[in-house]
């Protein structure tokens, strides 16, 4: 029987408000109005939470299409590969999901021009299972000029250029589907005021990232570029559970970056978010761009700390 548009209503703002973890009175009431308010733009958005549909139908063939998923059609053969359609803030985002015949971690690669982090996606895919979330966004990091990895929230983030209901909650439906997640990033070299371009580094101080470098590390893994990002709840120190993950870490020769994640300093990326809504099982590996071999050797030690 066709489900009426209050039916779906009601079901969307359910499914909106399981989500999210409340942090603090009034905010499942934050969910139902930014899914309201959106309701009265957008017809379909109740179906689409109602259900997740996107107009994803059919597995795509590796072979067409996106040039990350041309370049490893060989590897994802076997896997199906969905492009997901969902139209908010003026802007359709292309979203491409692969895999999910093992239960495993949603590998995130957020920003299309990293290339190196999208080939050690589909490695961690066909070793361990899981998912990957890609963004599809013509080889270029942002989308229309938003960065996807500040688009994360149901009420308005001060990174956000628009509404960001839908995008989150698609997103949240998949890590809802998985044991976890692993965020794959590619920087700069070097850390500006410290010889080099990017804008992230073990060794790189700053307000919200702490930086902590393994003594014990070789080759590839001492260059500051290569660490595993673990956030945490606020705090000038990461607490008993960050400080363990990090130990093991440094003990395994590699490096590690505390972030401290704060409701007041919330820069709207998927690791804050997360944080912020009571979900810990996220970590991040950031690599240098082009080096795949060290962010495919990192897979393993990041699923060791995931949880």
């Amino acid at each position: 029987m066709p489900m009426t548009r209050r039916a779906a209503l009601a079901a969307s703002l359910t499914l909106a408000a399981s989500l999210l973890v409340p942090l603090e009175a009034g905010q499942a009431s934050e969910v139902k109005v930014a899914a309201n308010n959106y309701t009265s733009q957008n017809d379909q958005i109740a179906s689409f939470l109602a259900t997740g549909e996107t107009g994803a139908k059919k597995c795509l063939n590796p072979r067409a299409g996106d040039r990350d998923i041309f370049r490893n059609a060989k590897a994802l053969a076997g896997h199906c590969i969905k492009l997901h359609k969902i139209r908010e803030a003026g802007k359709t985002w292309h979203i491409y999901e692969i895999g999910g015949k093992r239960k495993g971690p949603l590998w995130a690669v957020l920003h299309d021009n990293e290339n190196a982090a999208f080939d050690a996606a589909v490695t961690g895919l066909n070793r361990y299972g899981g998912r990957i979330v890609a963004i599809e966004a013509g080889e270029r990091r942002n989308f229309h000029g938003q960065d996807p990895n500040r688009n994360f929230g149901i009420k308005r983030c001060r990174n956000q250029r628009g509404s960001g209901v839908k995008f989150t909650t698609f997103m949240m439906m998949l890590v809802d589907k998985s044991t976890g997640v692993v965020g794959l990033h590619n920087n700069a070299n070097g850390f500006s005021g410290g010889g080099g371009s990017g804008h992230i580094n073990v060794f790189r101080k700053s307000g919200v990232l702490i930086g902590h470098p393994s003594r014990s590390a070789k080759g590839a893994f001492k260059d500051g570029d290569n660490f595993i990002l673990i956030p945490g709840r606020g705090a000038k120190k990461p607490g008993s559970r960050q400080a363990r993950k990090i130990a093991r870490l440094n003990k395994s020769g590699i490096h590690a970056v505390y972030e401290k994640v704060m409701a007041r300093a919330n820069d709207c990326s998927m690791s804050n978010h997360m944080v912020l809504n009571g979900r810990h099982n996220y970590v991040n590996i950031e690599v240098q761009h082009g080096q795949a071999r060290v962010q495919r050797a990192l897979l393993k030690p990041a699923l060791n700390v995931l949880r």
